[in-house]
């Protein structure tokens, strides 16, 4: 809740300071449903994550929140030629070949019994959808006139008004969540804002340059960035199958470039 309030407040002030004029009330609706359901998306993305299948959760999120509004984008006319077509076949395949376990790093499996893994899938399926809910609903917003700064404030309100009546109705229960140590963590909340506004900013700013299609697909390469940073920062090893993925993620981005360009 701590990151998203932070978001919000940042959005918000950005709205102030930018003086971005107000867009009409349906894009604020449209950008207020992507927020929510990016929320939904997150609350998915943690209770799978909870059971200990990063290795699975990570990529097939990203490529179902990425291929959702990809091919809606297509649907509806976004114009793709073969280079940037294959470009996006590369990178949704760099995302699974990054993230997914291999023999020299074991990363968990989906549950063993059959209940358990559809109860998995479901949730995988679950948080890819509500992710390709929000990038739906923020394009639409942008489609509707709704400046940057206005989509975000108003898609970050939203989750975190959902958020703190969810987290009274919990109180009420007398099963509120414990914020003991929050002050120790604050350095890296407001980095983790300013990171994940900005990500969605650049995603925002991304639809007035190229098509819905390339913008989900580049934005959903983050388990590729992570990689790396993890290599250089915190120097772990990439394993053979890592590896691989990020030279497709670099040729998926290279071939994208050059379609969008020439197309």
């Amino acid at each position: 809740m701590a990151t998203q309030a932070l978001g919000a407040v940042l959005a918000v002030l950005m709205v102030v300071v930018s003086a971005e004029p107000p867009p009409q009330v349906t894009a604020l609706m449209w950008a207020a449903v992507g927020g929510a359901s990016g929320l939904i998306g997150l609350g998915g993305l943690f209770l799978a994550l909870s059971r200990g299948t990063m290795g699975l959760v990570a990529p097939l999120t990203a490529v179902i929140a990425a291929a959702v509004p990809a091919l809606v984008g297509v649907a509806r006319g976004d114009q793709l030629d073969l280079a940037a077509m294959m470009g996006m076949l590369l990178a949704l395949v760099a995302v699974v070949a990054v993230a997914f376990p291999d023999r020299d790093r074991p990363a968990g499996g989906l549950t063993s019994s059959r209940r358990g893994r559809l109860a998995e899938w479901g949730l995988v399926v679950f948080a890819g959808l509500g992710f390709a809910g929000f990038f739906l609903g923020v394009d639409q917003a942008h489609a509707l006139g709704a400046g940057p700064w206005w989509t975000l404030a108003t898609s970050r309100t939203t989750s975190l008004c959902i958020i703190a009546l969810l987290g009274g109705g919990l109180a009420l229960l007398g099963r509120a969540p414990s914020v003991s140590g929050t002050r120790a963590v604050l350095p890296l909340l407001v980095a983790s804002a300013v990171g994940d506004t900005g990500g969605n900013l650049f995603f925002v700013l991304s639809r007035s340059e190229t098509t819905l299609a390339i913008s989900v697909v580049l934005s959903s390469l983050y388990p590729v960035s992570t990689a790396i940073l993890a290599r250089l920062v915190l120097h772990e090893r990439l394993s053979r199958l890592a590896l691989v993925g990020v030279v497709l993620a670099i040729c998926g981005v290279v071939l994208i470039g050059v379609g969008s360009t020439t197309g």
